[in-house]
């Protein structure tokens, strides 16, 4: 019942401000045109995306009519846009999961870490998508977050990935069934399938977040296999596939 009455709530949000988003003349630029690119879709949490950038714009998930699949929960638009010299956003993120994972389709939603509400908004804008794979790719994300992460992913069947941090302690969320936290030695030292990770973008990105990009496209090939798993059952499987390859 509270997931409804969350849905429902966040549903009225959106149709309030997506019209004036739509039509309003903002100082983020307009999303390229284009159509949905097809493939297993995958959100982006972080503080925005340069979704101009070609070949971002190029794997954008969109809808009917071409329009992008994804929020900006700071400014309450439909332009989760961020430069991508800025510091902490995801283009240089999507730009290496795309190298990992050149069919995936992205949904970018845009929030603000010091508005904690954003984080639930933003879960309950994914449960309306077909993203089954989430991911937090700013370095914003921090231990002070992880209270918000557990009461938001835990109502969700989508499996989410982050990044862990050699500061955090251990948390509740470690136990959640749908949340997969990338180890530290993993973001630092061996990869998931025997080859190199992709060098980050030097603009803005850490070898951590190349690891959770590496996972986030190992839980991608399992989803598009696996079109009725669980966010819990793509978890297992990539965890197995982690530890087939150290055992090797």
């Amino acid at each position: 019942m509270k997931k409804i009455i969350a849905l429902a709530w966040a549903t009225s949000f959106l149709a309030l401000f997506l019209p004036i988003a739509v039509t309003a003349g903002g100082s983020d630029p307009r999303v390229p045109p284009g159509t949905d690119p097809g493939g297993v879709a995958v959100a982006v949490i972080s503080t925005g995306i340069d979704y101009t950038q070609p070949n971002i714009a190029a794997r954008l998930a969109r809808d009917g009519e071409g329009d992008i699949v994804g929020w900006d929960f700071a400014d309450d638009d439909a332009f989760p846009f961020a430069p991508a010299e800025s510091d902490g956003n995801g283009t240089a993120f999507a730009s290496v999961l795309l190298a990992e994972a050149p069919g995936a389709r992205l949904v970018p939603l845009r929030i603000d870490y010091e508005r904690p509400a954003t984080f639930f908004l933003a879960f309950a804008f994914i449960d309306q998508t077909p993203a089954r794979v989430v991911v937090i790719s700013s370095d914003g994300f921090g231990p002070e977050h992880r209270g918000s992460i557990h009461q938001t992913a835990s109502q969700f069947d989508r499996l989410l990935i982050i990044m862990a941090r050699d500061e955090e302690p251990d948390g509740e969320e470690d136990d959640v069934a749908n949340v997969l936290i990338v180890p530290t030695e993993i973001a630092n030292g061996p990869d998931w399938d025997n080859r190199p990770l992709t060098e980050p973008n030097p603009v803005q990105s850490s070898r951590g977040l190349s690891a959770v990009a590496r996972a986030a496209a190992v839980a991608l090939e399992i989803a598009e296999s696996e079109p009725e798993w669980d966010g819990a059952s793509l978890k297992r499987a990539v965890l197995a596939r982690l530890a087939s390859h150290r055992s090797q």
